[in-house]
């Protein structure tokens, strides 16, 4: 019997936070079935069978992976699987002259960190490769401590982390801010300066990153002084707003992408008043909050004035037998367009609440969202 799809998504999800484990090789294979070109599956699949030793079957899927990744602008995800390819076998300059054409050839990107790395000459792409250490961090396992030096820059793969204040009175699961995909820590200048870190990181679910060394970066300034600008101007839009960033980082929106339909509950801040009622979609859910793109027909909400407003999150079975609701707020707004159609996108941040417990709401959420694809494709091919 073939896995079903919703239930292969909640293993996949499963399998790349660490809840679940698979030890058996049939069992991969089923989910394969399913998700063929799935570059998650193939990565995991690949560190299966690295474990087991089966390095030839291993190398063919992490090759894979990093050829999915790449087609799909994860930069970093596709350098991360050709590490572990690389921990295999030995890269030869075929494989910094690929990466390097691959990122060159690519006219957009949906990350600055994929930019950043795109737009290196060669030489600095296979030096700065060559510095970068892949590291694994598990669940409320601490990245940097406060009483260490800040020492190293790092690069989130995948995975959520915590950048909380230091100080005694600090509560433990206290938050500055979320880092996730594409994110990074460690970028306070001068690098040359050793001095304790002004803040705490903790990883909240298991999160893959790359590790530079700062006395790397600074030799490596050396060599290719244009690198200095160019972390410059990563760390820099770091600090800019999600509502301010350039639009390229927001694409255009296909409604056949939003696969998680929602119903956003906007409280006024006045007691008593009636909150705001909000239908939208949204591709994907994190453990940290959601992008919500707002169904057309509910566009005139009055934007200015929602910014910072606290918010329930509801997402449904199809027959509504069943909901989720998560608390957050309103941390950005921006226009947007779905299939042509002017509208905005939201984001949420979620409340803290304990790891175990999001991410097992993380996973029913974007169930959902795998449910409400089926059921689409189902009605299509009945028509």
């Amino acid at each position: 019997m073939r896995t079903d799809k919703s239930s292969s998504s909640i293993i996949i999800e499963g399998l790349a936070n660490g809840s679940i484990t698979i030890n058996r090789v049939e069992e991969f294979k089923k989910i394969l079935d399913e998700y063929p070109d799935n570059p998650f599956v193939n990565r995991l699949f690949a560190d299966f069978l690295k474990k087991s030793r089966s390095f030839a079957n291993a190398i063919k899927r992490y090759r894979k992976a990093y050829e999915l990744f790449m087609a799909e602008g994860e930069t970093l995800l596709a350098i991360a699987a050709l590490f572990e390819l690389w921990g295999i076998i030995a890269p030869a300059p075929y494989d910094f002259r690929s990466l390097h054409s691959k990122l060159r050839r690519r006219d957009s990107h949906n990350s600055v960190i994929a930019e950043f790395f795109a737009k290196m000459s060669y030489p600095e792409l296979r030096a700065m490769t060559s510095r970068l250490v892949k590291v694994r961090a598990e669940a409320d396992e601490i990245v940097q401590d406060p009483s260490e030096a800040e020492d190293s820059l790092f690069f989130v793969i995948s995975g959520e982390l915590v950048k909380s204040p230091v100080g005694n009175e600090v509560e433990k699961y206290a938050v500055v801010q979320y880092l996730k995909a594409n994110d990074h820590f460690g970028d306070h200048f001068p690098w040359d300066i050793k001095r304790p870190s002004p803040y705490l990181i903790r990883a909240t679910t298991s999160a893959e990153l790359l590790k530079i060394a700062k006395e790397d970066f600074i030799a490596l300034f050396e060599e290719h002084p244009n690198l200095k600008g160019a972390i410059k101007k990563l760390i820099n839009f770091q600090l800019i707003p999600d509502k301010e960033k350039p639009e390229k980082f927001f694409r255009k929106t296909s409604r056949r992408h939003l696969s998680i339909s929602l119903v956003l509950e906007i409280i006024d801040p006045e007691a008593g008043r009636h909150p705001l009622i909000v239908k939208g979609f949204s591709e994907d859910i994190s453990l940290g909050g959601a992008r919500i793109i707002v169904d057309p027909r509910y566009r005139d909400i009055p934007v200015d004035g929602i910014i910072g407003r606290k918010t329930k999150l509801r997402v449904s079975l199809p027959d509504e037998s069943v909901n989720v609701s998560i608390m957050g707020k309103i941390a950005w707004s921006k226009n947007t367009e779905i299939d042509g159609q002017q509208t905005c996108a939201l984001g949420v941040q979620f409340n803290e609440m304990p790891a175990r417990l999001r991410g097992s709401m993380i996973i029913f959420v974007n169930a959902v969202g795998t449910l409400y694809q089926n059921e689409t494709k189902h009605r299509h091919r009945d028509i």
